[in-house]
């Protein structure tokens, strides 16, 4: 089964702008409020008031929903700044991919398949990370199992005029009915996990934006026979640089 995410309309720049400033001031003031109780209980300490189990609780709770809010508007924020505030340069996918793969750490359980062409690629700097990142990411969220070594393929090589990514795992797969929006803003792939373990659900839909921000597509593929999901990006070969658009 095959599903695609390239249906996006990305050209409204003044709403990306929008949402960019209004996330980055309310990102300041969540993450104050992250911060707040942590803040409260040394004041009450140095005072010598312990607080009770019922007030520690109601503090927890109040971090953890702010850090929810946080991850949301993180990924609002990431979204915004899909083909701005950057150049496009030339990069080496497989390059792109190890600084990101350094940066993530996943473990020794996950086993990677890698092959790259040599085809340079020209993106922001920001974007192409972020492609790594998001599909990293979503594979060792989702596909991970406690009775199985998570693998992840990924290839890249150039056709004809168009580069194009694969990326694949093991994992259980996307259901067939839920293949349909997992591209869309704010769709969490796993209702059952909160913002901070299974993400904000902004992952595959800021994918999608990168693919249209550079005139490609992205397809998601249930397989079968393997098992697992693959995600094939397709973008044209830029030879030349520009830059992108700015707030």
């Amino acid at each position: 089964m095959r599903v695609t995410g390239s249906t996006a309309r990305t050209g409204d720049s003044e709403l990306d702008d929008i949402i960019y400033r209004i996330s980055h001031d309310l990102r300041a003031s969540v993450r104050a409020v992250m911060d707040l109780p942590e803040w409260l209980e040394e004041d009450l300490r140095a005072q010598g008031v312990v607080p009770s189990a019922d007030a520690a609780e109601t503090m927890a709770l109040l971090t953890d929903h702010a850090r929810k809010l946080d991850a949301m508007i993180a990924g609002l924020l990431a979204y915004s700044r899909v083909g701005r505030l950057q150049d496009r340069v030339r990069l080496l996918p497989a390059e792109v991919f190890q600084g990101v793969l350094a940066e993530v750490a996943p473990g020794p359980e996950v086993k990677f398949y890698c092959q790259f062409a040599a085809q340079p690629i020209w993106m922001g700097a920001a974007d192409a990370a972020k492609v790594f990142q998001v599909l990293l990411s979503n594979a060792l969220t989702h596909a991970r199992s406690p009775d199985r070594d998570l693998e992840v393929e990924v290839v890249s090589c150039k056709s004809g005029e168009t580069w194009e990514l694969l990326f694949a795992d093991n994992g259980p797969g996307i259901a067939p009915e839920a293949a349909d929006r997992v591209f869309r803003p704010m769709v969490r792939q796993a209702p059952g996990l909160d913002a901070g373990e299974g993400g904000a659900g902004m992952g595959l839909a800021i994918l999608r934006k990168i693919a249209a921000a550079y005139g490609g597509t992205v397809d998601l593929e249930h397989r079968r026979r393997r098992g697992g999901t693959l995600f094939r990006l397709r973008l044209p070969v830029l030879a030349r640089r520009r830059q992108l658009s700015a707030p």
